[in-house]
């Protein structure tokens, strides 16, 4: 019986000897560590201004340039139906939960933006954008808030 068991315990240790784990990674983030570089790229899309229930759309650009690590640049082309200038600001670029990219910027001197701006870029290559603008005229302020949307 003992000559058996022992046996038994052998071919166990035997077979897990020969386990191992593959060397390929499955998961998302871990596949391609520089999100920068997959969110570089010229964007092609829409802007919508939303000021109260008042909703005006008109066709815009976003061109992203990776610059260091999980930061990259995003510039705006000029879009004069909506009163936007050309401008460009730097952005961290993270890793979302779902294999997307998260976009955010919290404003700071160099912001060409002059305000905090937010994203995300989905699997399917759809950048989102979205900031809040205040525009004074005279004695009245108004915040419009932008939202991009487009494709490369």
């Amino acid at each position: 019986m003992k000559k058996l068991l022992y046996s038994f315990v052998m071919l166990f240790v035997a077979a897990t000897l020969f386990v191992a784990c593959s060397d390929k990674s499955e998961d998302g983030p871990l596949a391609n560590p520089n999100p920068e570089k997959l969110v570089a790229g010229t964007y092609t899309g829409n802007w919508t201004r939303v000021l109260d229930k008042d909703t005006t759309t008109a066709p815009g650009q976003i061109t992203v340039t990776a610059d260091s690590a999980f930061i990259a640049t995003f510039a705006v082309a000029k879009c004069a139906e909506l009163g936007l200038d050309e401008m460009s600001s730097k952005a961290n670029v993270t890793w979302q939960s779902n294999g997307g990219l998260r976009i955010t910027n919290y404003g700071g001197a160099n912001n060409g933006f002059q305000t905090s701006f937010a994203g995300k870029l989905n699997a399917d290559r759809t950048l989102s954008l979205n900031f809040k603008k205040t525009v004074k005229v005279g004695r009245k302020a108004y915040e419009y808030v932008f939202t991009f949307t487009g494709k490369q």
